[in-house]
């Protein structure tokens, strides 16, 4: 039986949504119940005592309004008739729906799907009316597959700003942006089902026949429903959910289906069980789902039985076990089947739905291929129809019974040999009377004592599900007769209970009355339930959950018991140190150095003389290393060592890894050996056997002669342990050790267990401890070189860390699809990797991918022969075929084939086939040990199996160059790591996203929520399947931390329940109606029933509950609250809290009670007086307080061994009672233990004001800045900042911070890398011109953080209490003289001691360290102001060594970026070449300058160079988000070093002249740049005569007072709008076409036919002269700036508002300043420069100032070096930085200038002022305005720039209070000080601190590291500062116009595009530049 969610609103609405408009394919039901009733069927009946409350009857029909309403909406199946009965009455419309709501309605979202489902559907209408089609049209599947998918592209790039990398990125997203909003549970899908043999039967027999077989299915469905809703239906209520309390009745929908997809006979039912339900006050609430998952496979066998019985009853069948194919002998539950119903019936059909399949698969990766994403599921279910279609097994249209069977007859008839055949078939299968069962004591007593063994088998606790479940098997075998059946069972399960298995008592005594009467309580009625217990029926608490009882067996208790004992004992047989020590030595002699884990582990376990001893070996650790070493030093000693593994493969393997030279090994095994040096004498070949071998003969006799002679000198080495059964391993002690020897246990307890019951390797790591080998060093880079990134990740997996999903995602190794596109995928990686030599396995999640993946490599390596050369077929049991050449696996173990004196075939042996015989029979040779023999026909038919590919289980052991595994998404986590850690270089997950396209998914969540393939790899992290002991169940059910949580909320819910029971239900009723009163609906929210407890609650206390509901409500709007009761809740918290401190304090009045934690109620006194609920409450507020004072003891006793990560930072003695509290509060919380922040999420209320004091406390004792305003986190991109794991990424950057590592250089260097390449290359390496990989679409962070991880070491298992001490490198004493003996001890004792001695190591081995000198190095850097606490010094060594031995590389400048191709690709031009004697002329040249080697080098544009720029100049106003000017040098920044003054003005023995090969070999064409001043000048002089006529002296007399036609300093001139006017004038003058061109006073442009012509640069505009600031006389003219006419618009295509020249040979826009050359003298005389945006506004300034000030206006960039330094030459730079001015517009855009500008001149050391405008108006039109007075006003009263700036950061920061904005404002405020002077600090510090009311010292400290960091290189500071402010503007602009992201990505594309071309002919830009020679 199967059990599955069904979804409310889409859950019901996704059937109807598309094909009632788009999509015409069969799954376009009209609703559930036509879905549940198609094909033709009966219509759907209800059924459940449930109905009564609904007015229905069991056995009525199921409508199509029914389902609507019950599931789509959660309401009453009647609704309408409902709510028009309450209309007629004269309700309300709100009154009318609530008559039919059943309790809270679904969440629904109308009107409100995902854009991407709206847009789809628009862009289907779109696809309809472009082809004149209705609207309405049903779309080809094709074409709404294709429009998804560029809709899906087109979603993605305008939210990650690029294109989906791969496959999984866009199904990913596709799957996101097609989730339904409601995620409501409606109810379940049960689905019953009879055997095959029950359905053939049914369909072929004759119909009377056939009804009885129907009527026993639907006998057995409803008396399993039956049973259902007595045991099995609870509901949940109180504080929570945690009240569990009997469900009134059942309301399900049952409807019975013929066929199958394949359209084979299928007899089955599907029941829709409402998730709505009544507890016994009428209450409606919702199923407690819990239970019913528990009882799935209960409910299964229970159904199993009741039909079988019943045919058995009705017809006389009989039933046998039937196992097939490979399966045969394994299963240990077989499926039972009718006896006499033909095989090849349920075979044939069968193969029927496989070639369906089959052909799905193939159209299913064919849609992968087309659209680059697995299909979705609808798209899914098309594909399957699709599949039927073309395999010409369509599913039929609805037909009826009679031609179905008359169908299927036929088709019997033609498989078994005619219709008479199927007639006698049928007939000899009825009318037996088998056998039948009494149920007598006896019976009863033998049956449960089978049970608990048989549970026992398989688990070491269980539950009575499980008891009752195995009941129902063995009455089924049996054949209990079906009246005896439910008596029978309940005595069995009661027997098993109470006779054979040991209960577990509830930590809680008060959950069952026996246990509560001990503590003299009782329980109170309304929290009483009954349940069914092994002594009948028992009284428990509504807190205890049903079913939930854990028990075990004395038998298992014993088992467990004795190995842990055993584990303890010492005083066995020991091996000196010298002999241990020779043995490793030997070892390194031989080229195989043992790391200081795998020395530690051959030490301990050879000299501890414990009679048994762990060591936990995690894949790659080197464990067979370590085994073999130790069997030599073991040997050596005179010692015997045998060998045993839970099966013959892994025996196998460990004798050949520890007998290398065996004699029958052969040269792949010889191969593996490590240790090849001689054999000495006394040295015997080591035993290696089964575990299983040894315990039958320990149990059984017999014991053959190796057994016989284990005796004190023996080490037996259990391998896998972890896969070995606890008794088996109790019994292989118990002999071993009973006869003086020891036993080694090595294995990992989180790799793949024991199918029987296992866990007890933990038990002996928790109570003893083990040896770890915790240095993963399988894993490799292509180079060779340790790849520590993979071993971390594969550690993260095998803990079950989410994060760690990220490494594979970020390095492309997560490929999707489903089931059949993933097996393509990875066979084709797996068969490229073997082509081109590399090792690689390829795994397969089920037997039949491995057989068809096994079919497809032997079809490729035969594709090429033809028959003859083939040979001889044979066909396997799977249907496989095989042949000479072919590599197979036996499945089964046989001693009766010997492969030699000591092996034999094995279960898992790998073969080549030399031979297929006549006979059957296959000559095989085996991989390992090179033996040659033959396999019988008859095995080879039964047991053999192409061995190509292979399972997980059967790859554990296996390390290989590559892994390729295909995974459905099943399976656990231990799966998963076991898959991901077996290829050295690289690991690929193929992981099935897409469905089966079964119809029945539509309605399921999977289907309507679809994960993305990461979250289902997190739901396979979050399933441990590791076999969990008794011991560890017991441990963990009374462990505090725990505990505690749960004892509050039930304490929390038990007084407020007393409270509510003690008002009564009339005062609850008003509460009720005083809140809806309220707010409508308040009593419907979640979290009412919450809220309204707690009013009772403080009724109690003589508060008002209405007046407080009231007040709580006026507090504040709740329009936003997703949940107002909760709301409220928090808010009632508060309101409290203020009553009481307001209340006068009565002495006399008894001190109200405390709560057992502070922020629970205590019990009010009425509560304390109530005779039950009184010492109830009371009872819950000890056994809470009993909790804390556990955790708190534990909490104080914590080390750095046995601490949380989140507790490491408070292990100093001072931390206990913070440490305690905070241990406390994460209990109650249930804060999840890798959650880093000491207080966990945050909380409101009562809880929330008590989290606050917390949090207050840890910032006392670890004082700390947010991680906001560290310097690293500036540089991490937006995607990182807004990924939900950004806290723990922070956090452990600030550890690395801590450490003294560069983050933000690691950041940005691990940002351009592309770690899907070998090592992470990075992308400025010189020998790849690849870009940077782009961070994945989903765990952005944690990808971050992965790509850091090679740089910090290797990868180790954190150490705990007991392994810590047993690693012992040899360098310890050298720690020691370093640190002392006291904190060598305390870092031993660290969690990273592992790790740090991995590192030593590898620094050492690998990097030619020595361990002192590593150390003392390591040491050096480690911060010593406290700032790391004790345990946290050995983490920040093990960084600091990975530092010292792996620096990042330093981020390429600028100017060194490579070019997109080879110089030597590109052919030259001869003309361009320099002379030949260029070399000797250059080496003389620099023979004679001077050793300068500060000289910058100037880059000059080449003549051709020109061509590749814009023909016209760009717009006067810059970008702001592009036209910045190039970066400062990022890699000066990044490593601080000294940094010469760019702003000061060269002294002139320093100006050397600037040399390049450009300059030493100038361009013969270009003119001189006196050339270009003479022609400028005419150009002047012919603009000025133009003037006077022209409109531009009105305009310049409007704007400025005067036209300037006569000013002596400024001249103005008018560029005629003909456009070729001044071309004429100046050619007539003498000048060529060539000459205007390079002085860019014409520009050419290209007519449509291809040819070209020149026209007039300037044409109608006002016309300024841009003059050379550093000529001798000023006068020069470098270029022009045009002014558009006033009367045109950017409509007009007139061109930009202003224009300047284009650059040429003179004229650079970042090297000119407007209005500079002309204001020399005024400027030297003391005039103020004012920064102005544009030159109208400058001249404003120059003449409103009447000369006290003057305007200066940067040519439409940014400030740069050369302008700047141009200023400050005139500015006293001791008494007068504040000498400069700074006039922006007053709007938005003319701040953001005016902020740029201040870092600007601030890194040139300036304080600039500013110019406070009146809004709306810039310097011109203030001076048009308001005159000359207005502009020296302002002058006169400017003020610091940097105090504006803080004002208005002041102004928009947001509210002062809150945490986030003061450390915004605090952050941002100590960089404007820190760069204005230390001599203003002091007066800003004073304002700042009296508005914010900040504690001294906060921003002091803060404007100091500001400062500090500014002076490392002002430029790079400033720069980052203008980056920040630009990205701030991008993210507005991105809000208010979502297109923009998508725009800027364009343009960015288009960018890389320009860039590309030109290639390496565009000449550097930037400020370091020194611009063009003149």
């Amino acid at each position: 039986m199967g059990v599955h969610k069904l979804t409310a609103g889409d859950g019901y609405t996704y059937l109807t949504r598309q094909v009632a408009v788009h999509d015409a394919t069969d799954r376009g039901h009209a609703g559930l119940a036509d879905y549940y009733a198609e094909k033709g069927e009966s219509p759907g009946r209800w059924f459940g005592a449930g109905l009564g409350a609904l007015d229905l009857e069991a056995g009525s029909q199921v409508t199509e309004a029914h389902m609507r309403n019950l599931f789509g909406e959660g309401r009453h199946p009647d609704a309408e008739r409902l709510e028009n009965a309450a209309l007629d009455a004269g309700k309300s419309i709100e009154n009318a729906k609530k008559a039919s709501q059943l309790g809270r309605v679904f969440a629904r979202y109308l009107g409100n799907q995902p854009e991407f489902i709206q847009e789809t559907a628009k862009r289907y209408v779109a696809y309809n009316l472009a082809r004149g089609e209705h609207w309405k049209t049903p779309v080809p599947a094709d074409v709404r597959a294709k429009i998804r998918t560029e809709l899906g592209n087109e979603h993605f790039l305008r939210e990650h700003g690029r294109a989906p990398i791969d496959d999984r990125e866009r199904g990913s997203f596709m799957a996101k942006a097609t989730r339904q909003q409601t995620t409501a549970v409606a109810g379940y899908d049960l689905t019953f089902a009879p055997v095959k043999s029950v359905s053939t039967l049914w369909a072929l027999a004759d119909r009377d026949v056939a009804k009885e077989i129907e009527a026993a299915h639907h006998s057995a469905v409803e008396a399993t429903l039956s049973w259902l809703e007595k045991e099995v239906l609870f509901t949940r209520r109180g504080r929570g959910g945690l009240q569990q309390v009997k469900a009134k009745g059942l309301i399900a929908g049952m409807f019975t289906h013929r066929d199958a997809r394949s359209s084979d006979p299928h007899l089955h039912t599907h029941v829709a069980v409402s998730n709505k339900v009544q507890d016994e006050t009428g209450r409606w609430l919702a199923v407690d789902g819990r239970v019913l998952y528990k009882a799935n496979v209960t409910l299964a066998e229970m159904y199993n039985t009741l039909i079988e019985s019943e045919l058995i009853a009705r017809l006389g069948v009989r039933f046998e076990n039937r196992r097939s194919g490979l399966d045969k002998g394994v299963d240990k539950r077989p499926v039972r089947e009718i006896v006499g119903v033909d095989e090849r019936l349920a075979k044939t059909w069968s193969k029927r739905h496989r070639a369906i399949e089959a052909r799905r698969r193939e159209l299913a990766a064919a849609f992968q291929t087309e659209h680059g994403r697995p299909p979705t599921e609808g798209e899914a279910v098309t594909l399957a129809e699709k599949a039927w279609d073309q395999t010409r097994q369509a599913k039929h249209a609805p037909r009826a019974e009679a031609d179905q069977r008359a169908a299927w007859l036929a088709e019997a008839a033609a498989i078994i040999g005619g219709e008479q055949a199927v007639r006698d078939m049928v007939e000899d299968c009825l009318g037996h009377r088998p056998a039948a069962q009494d149920v007598t004591d006896e019976w009863v007593v033998e049956t449960a004592q089978r049970v608990v063994a048989r549970v026992a088998e398989d688990r070491a606790t269980w539950q009575v599900w499980h008891l009752r479940a195995e009941a129902q098997r063995q009455a089924r075998a049996h054949g209990v007769r079906l009246p005896d059946l439910d008596a029978a069972v309940d005595r069995v399960v009661a027997t098993a209970i109470g006779e054979h298995s040991i209960a577990f008592n509830d930590p809680d005594p008060l959950t069952h009355a026996t246990t509560a009467a001990t503590h003299d309580v009782a329980i109170p009625a309304p929290m009483q339930r009954t349940e069914r217990g092994g002594d009948g029926e028992e009284i428990v608490s509504v807190y205890s959950l049903a079913g939930a009882r854990r028990y075990t067996s004395q038998a298992v208790i014993d088992a467990e018991r004795r190995i842990v004992e055993s584990a303890r004992r010492t005083g066995a047989r020991t091996i000196s140190e010298v002999r241990v020590g020779i043995a490793i030595a030997e070892a390194a002699a031989n080229d195989l150095q043992l790391n200081a884990a795998q020395q530690s582990l051959v030490r301990e376990m050879a000299t501890s003389g414990r009679a048994v001893q762990l060591a936990l070996a995690p894949a790659g650790t080197g464990k067979t290393t370590a085994m073999q070493v130790l069997t030599r030093a073991w040997q050596d000693s005179g010692g015997t060592v045998i060998g045993l593994a839970p099966s013959a493969v892994a025996a196998q393997e460990l004798g050949a890894s520890i007998n290398p030279e065996a004699g029958d090994a052969g040269a792949a095994a010889k191969a593996k050996g490590l240790l090849n040096g001689p054999w000495r004498p006394g040295r015997k070949k080591v035993r290696a056997d089964t575990l299983a071998k040894l315990v039958w003969h320990a149990n059984n006799g017999g014991a053959p002669t190796w057994m016989e002679k284990i005796g004190p000198k023996t080490l037996v080495l259990i391998d896998e342990a972890g896969m070995a059964a606890t008794t088996d391993l109790a019994a292989a002690i118990d002999y071993v050790t009973s006869r003086g020897a020891q036993v080694r246990l090595v294995g990992d307890d989180r790799q793949l267990a024991s199918v029987a019951a296992g866990g007890v390797l933990r038990d002996i790591v928790h109570q003893i401890g083990a040896v770890t080998l915790g240095e993963v060093h399988r894993f490799r880079n292509r180079d060779g070189s340790l790849n520590h990134a993979e071993a971390a990740a594969t550690l993260a997996l095998r803990d079950g860390d989410p994060s760690a999903i990220a490494f594979y995602a970020d390095r492309g190794r997560i490929h999707v699809g489903d089931l059949g596109a993933c097996a393509d995928q990875a066979y084709a990686a797996w068969s490229a990797d073997r082509t081109d030599g590399t090792d690689s396995v390829l795994i397969a999640p089920t037997r039949d991918i491995v057989a068809e993946l096994n079919t497809r490599a032997r079809n490729d390596r035969l594709a090429a022969l033809d028959e003859k050369e083939i040979g001889p077929v044979l066909t396997l049991a799977d249907g496989t075929k095989v042949s000479e050449g072919d590599r197979i696996i036996t499945r089964e173990n046989d001693r009766r084939l010997p492969i030699s004196r000591t092996n034999w075939v094995k279960n898992g042996d790998r073969w080549h086939v030399r031979c297929v015989n006549a006979d059957g029979s296959l000559s095989v040779v085996h991989d390992q040990l090179g033996k040659t023999i033959t396999l019988p026909a008859d095995y080879v038919s039964r047991t053999v199996q192409l061995g190509y590919a292979t399972t997980v289980h059967g790859a554990q052991g296996i390390t290989t160059g590559t892994c390729h595994v295909v995974l459905t998404g099943d399976e656990d986590r231990n799966v998963l790591y076991v898959a991901l850690s077996r290829g050295k270089f690289a690991n690929h997950l193929y992981l099935n996203v897409a469905s089966d396209g079964d119809p029945h998914n539509l309605i399921r969540p999977e289907a309507l929520i679809p994960p993305t393939a990461l979250d289902r790899i997190a739901e396979m992290l979050r399933r441990d399947g590791s076999p969990v002991s008794a011991t560890t169940t017991l441990r963990e059910q009374t462990n505090p931390h725990q505990l505690l949580g749960v004892m509050a909320a039930r304490y929390h819910d038990a007084v407020t329940a007393g409270a509510e029971n003690l008002i009564g239900p009339v005062g609850m009723d008003k509460i009720d109606a005083h809140a809806e009163t309220l707010l409508t609906g308040l009593t419907e929210a979640p979290a009412w029933p919450t809220l309204r407890s707690h009013l009772a609650l403080i009724a109690l206390d003589e508060h008002s509950p209405l007046k407080l509901l009231t007040a709580a409500v006026g507090v504040g709007s709740l329009a936003d609250a997703r949940d107002p009761a909760a709301v409220l809740d928090a808010r009632i918290d508060d309101l409290v809290a203020e009553l009481t401190a307001a209340r006068p304090h009565d002495p006399d009045a008894p001190p109200p009670a405390d709560g057992p934690l502070a922020w629970l109620p205590g019990i009010a006194a009425r509560l304390a007086e109530a005779h039950d609920w009184g010492p109830f409450a009371a009872a819950y507020h000890q056994l809470v307080r009993e909790q804390i004072d556990a955790v708190r003891e534990a909490a104080r006793g914590w080390t750095g061994a046995t601490a949380p990560v989140w507790a490491q930072p408070f292990l100093e003695d001072e931390d206990a009672d913070l440490r305690a509290d905070l241990a406390v509060w994460r209990a109650a919380a249930r804060t999840d233990e890798n959650d880093l922040r000491p207080t966990g999420d945050h909380t409101i209320g009562a809880p929330g004001a008590y989290q606050a004091k917390l949090n207050r406390a840890v910032r006392s004792a670890r004082p700390s800045y947010p991680f906001s305003q560290r310097t690293w986190y500036q540089v991490l991109p937006e995607i990182v900042r807004a990924d939900p794991w950004i806290t723990p990424l922070c956090q452990r950057l600030a550890r690395l911070e801590r450490a003294g590592l560069p983050v933000t250089d690691y950041i940005k260097q691990v940002l351009a890398t592309d770690p899907s390449l070998s090592g992470g290359q990075s992308a400025t390496d010189a020998d790849t011109s690849s870009a940077a990989r782009p961070l994945p679409d989903e765990q952005q962070a944690a990808a971050l953080w992965w790509r850091l991880v090679p740089h910090l070491g290797p990868a180790a298992l954190g150490a705990d209490e007991h392994s810590a001490n047993l690693l012992q490198p040899i360098w310890r004493s050298a720690l020691a003289e370093l640190v002392g003996t006291t904190k060598a001890e305390y870092l031993q004792k660290a969690p990273a001691w592992p790790a740090l001695v991995a590192a030593v190591d590898e620094a050492c081995e690998h990097h030619s360290w020595s361990p002192t000198e590593i150390l003392a190095s390591a040491l050096a850097g480690v911060p010593q102001d406290g700032s790391v606490s004790g345990v946290e010094v050995a983490d920040a060594l093990v960084l600091r060594i990975a530092m010292l031995t792996d620096q990042p590389t330093e981020p390429r400048v600028h100017g060194d970026e490579p070019a997109p191709y080879s110089y030597a690709d590109v052919p030259q031009d001869p003309d361009l070449l320099p002379p030949e004697d260029a070399d000797e002329f250059l080496a003389a040249f620099y023979r004679d300058q001077a050793d300068d080697t500060n000289v910058p080098l100037a880059h000059s544009p080449t003549p051709d160079d020109y061509d590749t720029l814009a023909a016209e100049p760009v717009a006067w106003e810059p970008d702001l988000a592009e036209q910045e000017p190039a970066p400062y040098d990022d890699g000066a920044a990044a490593h601080y070093p000294y940094v010469e003054d760019p702003y000061a003005t060269p002294l002139p023995w320093a100006q050397a002249a600037e040399v390049t090969a450009e300059h030493a070999f100038p361009d013969p064409n270009q003119i001189p740049a006196e050339r270009i001043h003479e022609l400028n000048q005419q150009a002047l002089a012919y603009f000025e005569s133009c003037y006077p006529r022209s409109w531009a002296p009105a305009y310049v007399r409007e704007r400025l007072g005067t036209d300037l036609a006569d000013h002596p300093t400024y001249a103005v001139g008018y560029a005629p709008g003909g456009g070729r006017s001044l071309m004429r004038h100046l050619t007539e003058q003498g000048a060529t076409l060539d000459e205007l061109d390079q002085a860019g006073l014409v520009s050419q442009r290209e007519r449509n036919d291809g040819t070209t012509y020149y026209r007039d640069f300037f044409r109608d505009r006002l016309i300024m002269p841009i003059r050379d600031p550093q000529g001798p006389s000023g006068q020069a003219i470098l270029g022009f700036v045009g002014r558009r006419n006033p009367n045109k618009t950017d409509d007009d295509y007139a061109g930009p508002k202003y224009l300047n020249t284009r650059t040429t040979p003179v004229f650079t826009k970042g090297e000119a300043l407007f209005g500079y050359a002309e204001a020399r003298e005024p400027l030297t005389d003391g005039a103020l420069p004012v920064i102005v945006e544009g030159p109208i506004d400058a001249l404003a300034i120059t003449l409103g100032s009447n000369g006290t000030a003057v305007g200066i206006a940067p040519m439409g960039t940014a400030l740069t070096v050369n302008q700047i330094r141009l200023l400050r030459s005139h500015i006293d730079m001791v008494d007068g930085r504040d000498r400069i001015a700074v006039a922006t517009d007053s709007d938005p855009a003319g701040w953001k200038s005016a902020q740029k500008a201040f870092w600007h001149l601030a890194a040139a050391d300036l304080d600039p002022t500013h110019l406070d405008l009146p809004d709306g108006l810039d310097p011109a039109k203030l001076f048009e305005t308001q005159g000359a007075d207005a502009i020296t006003a302002a002058i006169e009263n400017r003020s610091p720039l940097g105090d504006a700036m803080i004002d208005h950061l002041l102004r928009t920061a947001g509210h002062w209070s809150e945490t986030d904005v003061r450390q915004k404002l605090i952050h941002q405020a100590a960089r404007i000080l820190g760069s204005r002077g230390s001599e203003r600090w002091l007066d800003g510090f004073e304002r700042l601190r009296q508005k914010l009311h900040l504690a001294p010292g906060i921003l002091e400290h803060q404007t100091v590291t500001e400062s500090t960091e500014r002076d490392h290189n002002r430029p790079a500071y400033a720069q980052a500062r203008i980056d920040e402010i630009n990205a701030e503007e991008r993210m507005k602009t991105a809000k208010v116009d979502p297109q923009s992201r998508r725009r800027a990505a364009g343009q960015r594309l288009a960018a890389t595009t320009t860039s590309l071309r030109a290639g390496h002919d565009v000449p550097p830009t930037g400020p370091d530049h020194a611009g063009p020679a003149r």
